[in-house]
């Protein structure tokens, strides 16, 4: 990796993982909540790669945690996509009551690209973000939190896009927004959607969403240990395939990250890794859960 060029982009601010206080009664029932990634997107002239780790944890019940949940779909084997954050929160609610509304960012990202994808033969990474963007906002501010059983602030969400775009490139484009807690109802702000754009100088962009701690020590060479491992990943990807470079360093990325980021409780093993180019998707490393395209 020291050979390779990286710019890596770092989110900061509300996007470090939330420790939250929560308070239930105990006739809640079906409350599900789920957080826990860390999801990384590279970007080069001819290929982009995806990778996520597969833990969930349920908000309301922290002693679920399931390392079985597949965060990287395929729709049409030409468009993929990765969550990160809060992707579904469906409140708490009494036994003899019915669920209410309730937000599930694979659901919308699966529907949005069902659309899309009836309509028109090309569909841009970019058309697939708005189209996530505007339905997970519009079922968003449908959900009652109910009584404030929990103090909840912020609710960060963020996904990664990659596919064709409009001069039939691979490109990868990030959407994030922070749901913010309003007493009865949520509000989201700060949506934002924009493409991750790599120099040719450089050739690679590097993006991150989660416990992404351990990339930024890797990849920007902060700490000796930082150096040790990406010496290490540089070493070991040498007698990998040449195709399969890139997705072997990212799955190594996860593979270190869970064993020593400081939220190693918000993400778990396997890595699935996903590479989209021109020829279309390949599943370079997943777990049998994951659907290979939809």
């Amino acid at each position: 990796m020291r050979n390779m060029g990286w710019v890596f982009r770092v989110s900061t601010g509300p996007w470090r993982p939330l420790v939250l206080l929560v308070l239930l009664s105990c006739r809640a029932a079906s409350a599900q909540a789920e957080h826990g990634s860390l999801i990384i997107g590279m970007e080069t002239k001819d290929k982009v790669v995806v990778a996520a780790d597969s833990r969930t944890v349920n908000m309301f019940k922290p002693q679920q945690i399931l390392d079985e949940r597949c965060k990287v779909l395929v729709f049409g084997n030409r468009l993929v996509f990765a969550n990160a954050g809060y992707p579904v929160f469906k409140p708490p609610h009494l036994p003899d009551a019915a669920a209410g509304p309730y937000w599930d960012s694979y659901e919308s990202a699966r529907n949005s690209a069902e659309l899309l994808l009836s309509r028109k033969k090309a569909v841009t990474p970019r058309q697939l973000a708005e189209a996530w963007m505007s339905d997970m906002k519009k079922r968003i501010l449908l959900v009652k939190p109910g009584p404030s059983w929990w103090r909840l602030k912020q609710l960060p969400i963020a996904a990664f896009f990659a596919g064709l775009g409009s001069n039939g490139a691979p490109s990868l484009v990030r959407a994030t927004m922070i749901v913010h807690y309003g007493g009865n109802s949520f509000i989201v702000k700060d949506p934002l959607i924009s493409e991750i754009k790599f120099n040719n100088d450089v050739g690679v962009a590097v993006d991150a969403f989660g416990a992404r701690d351990i990339c930024t020590e890797i990849l920007f060479r902060t700490t000796e240990r930082g150096r040790r491992w990406a010496n290490r990943i540089e070493v070991e990807s040498a007698v990998i395939a040449p195709e399969d470079r890139m997705a072997f360093r990212l799955k190594r990325l996860g593979e270190l990250s869970v064993e020593n980021s400081e939220d190693k409780a918000d993400i778990g093993l396997p890595f699935d890794v996903v590479e989209l180019s021109r020829d279309g998707v390949r599943w370079v490393y997943a777990k049998k859960g994951c659907q290979k395209s939809q």
